[in-house]
């Protein structure tokens, strides 16, 4: 009990903080501090380019000592005469990456590091550091707010950008100067990639985060030859506090599209994906503007006053377009996007990764982070499972807290997704439990769980705000639930200044950074009046387009949002059609379709699904313009895309105009003549079947696979998998149409298969389908 006395006093002075927090207080001290260790030159300009939350958030672990730990290990080593001020300002010594919370990694991992390439040549020391980073994490999907470096450790496991956050914080920490690259959106599948860029002896070089290979041979360099733009944002850099640098020409040569205009009008360069239009470049012109870009066709798409116009453009050499924004609308159209072929890169790798030894090490680093006791409660033994290498910390708060508090606390870390329990700090977990209240008569469980118990609000850093929240609007609490909203509203829409930000590097503030700062953006804004809500045992959440804040009276869901006080809804009726047939069943939104609005540049709205049947999708939005998009690929990941207004609130969408694989090159397509090879795996003379051949080493196998998982297991037909290794995600696949079996390189290449992934479709010995390398959309591919 004396630890939670402590906890209690230590609130106590957090509540004194929070009312008399300067921001200019704390850089002074913050310098003054540095000073001691003979870093203030670089302690300042991290301070003035921080964000405030930053450096509310900044202590004497995660700043002075995160600092000192880079500089110890710099004077170390043998290339710290290499680094001049420009490569040691915006590439070492930033603490962040991209927008993963703070964290003291350097302190505590920057010795280990050190000790591991104290010997070693620059290089060397690169390729030693990816080793290290891939024995401690693999490639998984995760949910969509950034894990930092620590959490990526603790859980063994992160998508692309949090792999490349651990690896540019490890390089950093022994002096090597290092930045995130990254595509905004593939212009020939679905989704997006992450990766490292360092500096050795006067170049920069290009590695995926934890995926061990030579510099320069990934397995996206192929694919990134075809893409729209390389960006990397540069910490400190312009007066914003960050640049954005088009680093394309590392990659590709890229092409020049300059676009005239009236001045001030907002442009856009949007690809097809996710089933939508997605900007890659937005800026505003003046007279003209020029970007460089990759080899594909665009819609560019201008919009001023309320005026808009496009162009679809082929940009295969240098190329100058005209808008003129006098357009109310986009009139419904069908377009073609072409993209690149693929350019394969035969360079010769010279560094071979032992992947036998550092697959021993990484499954002894794994088990490490399981649970496998067992508690004696099912549920808890869930959370503990889920809270991977941080499952000790939460076991030894339960251990010490009474009986009646153990079944609140697994109550609310139910609640919490997987990434957060990892990252979950249990030092003020004691107050938040003692202020959760959720026993109300009279409405559902399900509002109550994820709408009052749940800890998180939206994509912002998970967080303790209960008991300081409660304790600062008590008085606001009335009987009548509504008063009780409007008051709260009231005094955000008063005393929280509407401030936003466009830093690359910023994060969603937490409810208590916006309440302690007084500022936040509307949506931050929204966030703290949701927590004061539920911290007031009021249910209450942000709407699905985080526009507006929704709480649960006695009447039920009621709608508010700051400067507007009209809630319009309305419902749209989408019918899919195919040979005369209904198939609106078959189709999901962001896969088969989008919604999106053009105001300023084409976005992607996420609207309320509000019912999904057999003959139609029913969609709820705001009274707004609205246009559907749709459309498919080829085999090279060319798009055929429809828009289409919304007009009215029933909308049929027929899909006979164009059939598949009317797009599909059929020049491109290879026969597949090994049969006889495939023979000694099993009978393969099956009426329908479908090869896919993996590297499951590599991300874009993994992604291909898991993204597509659910079509491959829908196919009718049987399913040969050829992998280098085994895996447990086969264990998704546990359906009797579905062989697995694991080969050799020298088997795959016997296959006529020189690119991983590949994957084919055959019929009575014919091939109808064979793509290669990343695909992340096959269902609007593979179709008969």
């Amino acid at each position: 009990m004396k630890r939670i006395f402590k906890i209690l006093f230590f609130f106590s002075l957090i509540f004194l903080f929070i009312s008399n927090f300067s921001i200019e207080s704390k850089k002074k001290e913050l310098l003054k501090e540095s000073e001691k260790y003979n870093i203030k030159d670089w302690a300042k300009f991290i301070i003035e380019n921080s964000e405030d939350v930053d450096i509310l958030n900044f202590n004497k672990d995660n700043f002075i000592f995160n600092l000192l730990s880079i500089k110890n290990n710099l004077e170390k080593v043998e290339w710290k005469d290499k680094i001049d001020d420009s490569l040691l300002f915006y590439y070492v010594i930033p603490l962040r990456v991209s927008q993963e919370p703070v964290e003291n990694f350097y302190r505590v991992y920057g010795d280990t590091i050190f000790e591991l390439v104290k010997d070693l040549s620059m290089r060397d020391a690169v390729l030693k550091i990816n080793e290290w980073c891939f024995s401690k994490m693999e490639y998984k999907p995760t949910e969509p707010y950034d894990q930092n470096a620590t959490t990526t450790i603790k859980r063994g496991f992160g998508r692309c950008e949090e792999m490349m956050i651990l690896f540019i914080k490890a390089l950093r920490s022994v002096g090597i100067p290092a930045r995130e690259a990254y595509t905004p959106y593939w212009p020939f599948t679905n989704s997006n990639h992450a990766w490292c860029e360092l500096w050795i002896d006067g170049k920069w070089y290009f590695l995926g985060g934890g995926e061990p290979g030579d510099l320069n041979n990934t397995w996206f360099k192929d694919q990134v030859k075809r893409t729209g733009i390389v960006l990397s944002p540069v910490f400190g850099k312009g007066e914003k506090g960050y640049d954005l640098l088009n680093v394309s020409k590392n990659y590709f040569k890229p092409v020049k599209l300059k676009i005239l205009s009236e001045d001030s009008t907002i442009v856009s360069v949007s690809v097809f994906n996710f089933a939508g239009l997605l900007p890659i470049v937005l800026d505003t012109l003046k007279d003209s503007i020029t970007f460089e870009l990759g080899k594909n066709s665009y819609f560019i798409f201008g919009y001023k006053n309320g005026k808009m116009d496009y162009r679809i453009v082929d940009l295969f050499s240098d190329t100058s377009v005209t808008l003129e924004v006098k357009k109310d609308f986009v009139k419904d159209t069908s377009f073609f996007l072409k993209v690149s072929n693929v350019v394969k890169d035969n360079n010769e790798s010279f560094y071979k990764p032992n992947f036998d030894s550092l697959n021993i090490v990484r499954k002894k680093n794994f088990e490490r982070l399981e649970f496998s006791g067992k508690s004696g409660d099912s549920l808890f033994d869930t959370i503990l499972k889920n809270s991977r290498g941080n499952y000790e910390k939460i076991l030894s708060f339960y251990e010490r807290i009474d009986c009646s508090k153990k079944e609140i606390l697994k109550i609310f870390l139910k609640n919490f997704a997987p990434k957060d329990l990892v990252f979950l700090d249990t030092t003020n977990l004691y107050n938040e439990l003692k202020s959760l209240k959720y026993q109300l008569d009279g409405i559902d469980d399900s509002i109550i769980e994820n709408y009052l118990i749940s800890q998180r609000i939206y994509y912002e850093p998970i967080s303790f705000y209960r008991y300081q929240l409660s304790k600062n609007f008590k008085k606001f609490k009335d009987v009548d639930d509504e008063k009780t909203f409007e008051k709260v509203y009231r005094w955000v829409e008063k005393n929280i200044k509407d401030e936003s930000s466009d830093n690359f590097y910023k994060t969603i503030k937490t409810p208590l950074e916006t309440f302690i700062l007084k500022k936040g953006s509307e949506l931050e804004r929204y966030i703290l009046v949701v927590a004061i809500l539920r911290s007031l045992n009021i249910p209450a959440k942000l709407n699905y387009d985080i526009k507006m804040i929704s709480y649960f009276g006695k009447d039920g869901w009621k709608y508010k949002s700051f400067g507007n006080t009209e809630n319009k809804k309305k419902l749209i009726f989408l019918k899919f059609f195919e040979n005369g047939k209904n198939i609106s069943k078959e189709k999901e939104i962001y896969e088969d379709f989008s919604i999106e609005r053009f105001k300023n540049h084409p976005d992607i709205i996420e609207p309320e699904i509000a019912e999904n049947c057999d003959s139609f999708i029913k969609v709820e939005t705001d009274y707004d313009k609205y246009y559907l998009i749709y459309g498919f690929r080829d085999d090279i990941g060319s798009s055929f895309v429809s828009l289409k207004n919304i007009i009215g609130d029933t909308i049929n969408i027929f899909l006979d105009s164009l059939k598949i694989f009317s797009l599909t090159q059929k020049k491109s397509l290879k026969s597949f003549k090994n049969f006889e090879k495939l023979s000694k795996y099993k009978d393969v003379r099956d009426k329908r079947k479908m090869l896919i051949f993996l590297d499951l080493n590599n991300e874009e196998s993994i992604s291909t696979l898991l993204i597509n998982k659910d079509f491959i297991k829908s196919f009718e037909g049987f399913i040969y998998i050829f992998t280098n290794k085994d895996d447990k995600v086969f264990d998704l696949f546990n359906k009797e149409n579905i062989s697995v079996f694991k080969i050799s390189k020298d088997d795959l290449k016997s296959f006529d298969v020189n690119i991983l992934p590949t994957i084919i479709v055959i019929e009575e010995n014919i091939t109808l389908f064979w793509i290669e390398g990343l695909n992340l959309n096959l269902k609007n591919m593979i179709k008969y």
